[in-house]
């Protein structure tokens, strides 16, 4: 029975007399001596770094002390404010106030004090006791004033309607007594049975920032943890997988720093630090698993360490820097953007991939010159014993943490099964050996290529009718009412609304009118159509109107009705806007412009919908042209491109699905919102865009690598899933339990960002990348290195590195370096 040729295999050459036992120890010697000569700056950098590991090795802990002198020593000032770095009409008009009537801007930080008891009424004089004894406890505090109350004015407004509570303005005008505030307002919550909350800028401030830490340590722990168990099931050795844990805390740190230097020239937002920890955790994990892994794979095949680490620099590292370039530019967009939010968190996640680019360059090849063959230990019970305390240490962090409770048992089992395993004698990577081919992904690309144009169109019908569901988004910001529901600020925004209907709880809503002279009769006659419009839309209170002694400004402010950041409110400002103030000032010659939260927000997001297509066609366009530069095609930088627009669309569609429609919101513990956060989907596609060429170019650099030797499509895309499917799937996994320790935090815009990045790099790594890529390389044969002749001009960037010769992968793998040989 005849059998055909294997698509995956180049044809065996003509069977040749048995070689001399000699001439083989002989070849051996040959490739233990050998030397390979960098042939690229990534190659250079790694021979330079091998052949002085302790000078690199201590110019990187300098740098490191250097930073954390730096973080510790001149505390990064962030602040919980996003403000635009252009002059929409909201900044205009707060200008405005400022410099005409700097009486109706705030003297200090207005906070509303809550004041309740489940039986008594305000009416009891043990209410008013209470009450009088807390307007004490603030008097205390320097820089606190809290004189008015029910009491004192008889304003009927400040009595709850079922008089079982009130309300207390209290003006905090020194920031020294911010935190002695917050901490009397810990006190003083329960105390003889009465509840007290209190809302405005400093506790709003308090509770973001506090709920910020307490989301980013969580995701801290949880992808840190989920990620060690990914690097033990790839390396299965101790060392190895310690490695990429290490150099990822290193480029965090280093990036820190580099944060807090910035933050005294720049104004930067208090969410720089979770961006910056969470796509420091993903790109310098998985930068560091792809050069570990080819490292491993080249010693395998019997390079030496020092000339594994050079070849690993010529191959891997330049993928490593071309993919670190991608993300850095994809991220540039986001500083296009004229906001600090946007800024701020492209500048700490540029940061941080700059500095494990750089450490994946440098530092990791001195570490692998030193540890050579070292890499291999801590195999069998030494592994599984380590491992069984680490996750035992983790199951009792996220108790601490309060993570829900099925992480803890999951781990204490998997402990628990680690030691079963080391009291058996079982280790369950004994059989496993660094650089043997991994069949399951050769199988998976032959059953993709036999049958790639169904699975095509069913993997586009699928990521695209998931993207579609992107077009029922509606944009707008996280206010108060998604804050944990435990903050002093959620409880006092809560009692407000259910109880204080006529009192808003964040800033109010102020139109500034400009004129020759607002007193003329035109002006007033303006303003008094104004006032009588806006009162009888139930979304203001009533207006009060202050003019400036040059009589050139006047200020009508009206006080916020319930949350300003719903839709309800948002369209009662863009109703003002468009609608109510034309119709009023029509003819009267002077100019009215609004600001406040409220239209904060409507400017926001008109910014971000200015900025979003010039954002999405320079990444596209620089993108594109730099692949084009890597591989010398035109068709596989635009498939590329394309898929990974096919999978950030499905990304936001399941965004959408889960966090506007309430989809399985529950079952993953994400808050459903009325609106998706406007700065989401931009950063989404900056951070994707950037992150999924990683996986692209990893795999197509392997396939063009072997496509150079054989030009053989089939055999190449076989090749290319074969040496990278399992790398490539264990980054994934890192880059999903980052991203998804993220999403499990409280802070709603978070969870949004942190469902989607790893829902993006699931189906990226997948769906794309295992079904889609094959598939389309298969279809399209060899057009998919189609390259013009008249582009030939243009600079050749190798990033694959320089393939072996014909034939010399196959004899290097006929005598591995096995786990445990001398250096």
């Amino acid at each position: 029975m005849s059998t055909s040729p294997s698509p995956f295999r180049r044809p065996a050459p003509p069977s040749e007399p048995a070689p001399d036992p000699d001439e083989i120890a002989r070849a051996a010697e040959r490739r233990r001596q050998m030397v390979v000569v960098p042939s690229g700056v990534t190659g250079r950098l790694a021979a330079w770094s091998v052949s002085r590991p302790w000078l690199v090795i201590g110019l990187w802990v300098a740098l490191v002390v250097l930073a954390l002198g730096v973080t510790l020593g001149f505390p990064a000032r962030l602040t919980s404010d996003a403000n635009f770095t252009n002059e929409p009409e909201t900044i205009r008009a707060q200008r405005l106030i400022e410099a005409g009537m700097p009486s109706a801007g705030p003297e200090g930080a207005q906070e509303l004090l809550v004041v309740q008891h489940a039986a008594l009424r305000v009416d009891d004089a043990a209410f008013a006791e209470q009450v009088t004894a807390l307007q004490g406890a603030l008097a205390g505090i320097d820089g606190v004033s809290a004189d008015l109350s029910w009491w004192a004015t008889g304003d009927d407004r400040w009595v709850a309607q079922d008089r079982r509570g009130t309300l207390l303005p209290v003006l905090i005008t020194a920031a020294s007594a911010e935190e002695p505030y917050l901490h009397l307002l810990e006190e003083w919550d329960g105390r003889g049975g009465f509840a007290v909350s209190s809302g405005g800028a400093v506790t709003i401030d308090h509770a973001f920032v506090e709920t910020s830490e307490s989301d980013l340590l969580t995701g801290e722990v949880i992808g840190i943890s989920v990620a060690m168990l990914v690097l033990v099931l790839v390396f299965g050795t101790l060392v190895a997988t310690s490695i990429p844990l290490v150099l990822a805390v290193v480029a965090i740190l280093v990036a820190m720093g580099m944060v807090a230097a910035f933050s005294h020239v720049a104004e930067l937002s208090i969410f720089v630090l979770n961006m910056l920890i969470m796509i420091g955790l993903a790109v310098g994990i998985d930068y560091s698993l792809f050069i570990v892994g080819r490292y491993r794979e080249e010693r395998f095949r019997g390079l030496p360490v020092a000339a594994a680490v050079v070849r690993t620099g010529d191959t891997a590292a330049k993928a490593v820097l071309f993919s670190g370039l991608t993300v850095v530019i994809a991220l540039l967009g986001m500083v296009l953007v004229p906001s600090t939010i946007f800024r701020s968190l492209g500048v700490g996640a540029i940061f941080v991939v700059l500095v494990a680019v750089a450490g994946t360059l440098t530092l990791l090849p001195a570490v692998l010159g030193l540890l050579g063959n070292r890499i291999e230990r801590g195999r069998g019970r030494a592994l599984l014993a380590t491992l069984s305390v680490v996750l035992l240490l983790f199951a009792g962090v996220f108790d601490l943490l309060n993570v829900p409770s099925f992480f803890s048992a999951v781990y204490v089992a998997l402990a628990l099964g680690c030691f079963i395993l080391v009291a058996l004698r079982i280790d369950p990577f004994a059989r496993r050996r660094a650089g043997e081919a991994n069949q399951f992904w050769l199988r998976q690309a032959r059953v993709v290529m036999r049958n790639a144009l169904p699975l095509a169109v069913v993997a586009t019908l699928a990521l695209g009718g998931l993207g579609a569901a992107y077009f029922t988004i509606r944009l707008g910001e996280s206010g108060v009412a998604t804050l944990p529901h435990d903050t002093s600020a959620w409880r006092t925004l809560d009692v407000l609304e259910r109880s204080f209907p006529e009192i808003a709880l964040e800033a109010p809503h102020q139109i500034v009118v400009v004129a020759d002279d607002v007193t003329a009769p035109a002006v007033q006659a303006a303003l008094l159509r104004l006032q009588a419009a806006q009162g009888s839309d139930p979304a203001f209170g009533e207006p009060q109107v202050e003019v400036n002694p040059e009589r050139t400004l006047a200020v009508v402010t009206v006080p916020a009705i319930g949350d300003t950041h719903s839709s309800d409110s948002i369209a009662a400002v863009q109703r003002l806007r468009d609608e109510t103030i034309p119709t009023a000032f029509a003819g009267s010659g002077a100019q009215a412009l609004v600001t406040g939260p409220t239209a904060f927000t409507i400017d926001f997001n008109a910014t971000v919908e200015t900025w979003t297509p010039i954002v999405f066609g320079s990444v596209l366009v620089v993108s594109f042209f730099l692949l084009l530069l890597a591989f010398r095609s035109i068709v596989v930088p635009l498939k590329s491109v394309l898929l990974n627009l096919l999978s950030v669309g499905a990304a936001y569609g399941v965004l959408v699905i889960v966090c506007q429609h309430g989809i399985g919101n529950d079952l993953l513990g994400m808050q459903q919102v009325e609106r998706i956060d406007a700065w989401v989907p931009l950063l989404m596609f900056s951070i994707l865009f950037g992150l999924s060429m990683d996986y692209h170019v990893f795999l197509l650099s392997r396939i063009r690598e072997h496509w150079d030797l054989t030009h053989d499509n089939p055999a190449s895309v076989g090749h290319g899933l074969m040496t990278t499917g399992s790398m490539i799937t264990g980054a994934a996994l890192i880059m999903v339990a980052v991203f998804g320790g993220f999403a499990m935090g409280e802070m709603v815009m978070f969870q949004q960002i942190g469902l989607g990045l790893a829902v993006a790099v699931l189906l990226d790594a997948t769906i794309v990348r295992s079904v889609m890529v094959p598939s389309m390389m298969q279809l399209l044969g060899a057009r998919n290195w189609y390259f013009p002749r008249w582009l030939e001009w243009l600079p050749r960037v190798n990033v694959e590195g320089v393939p072996d010769a014909p034939g010399a992968a196959d004899a290097a793998d006929t005598t591995p370096v096995t786990p445990g040989a001398t250096r």
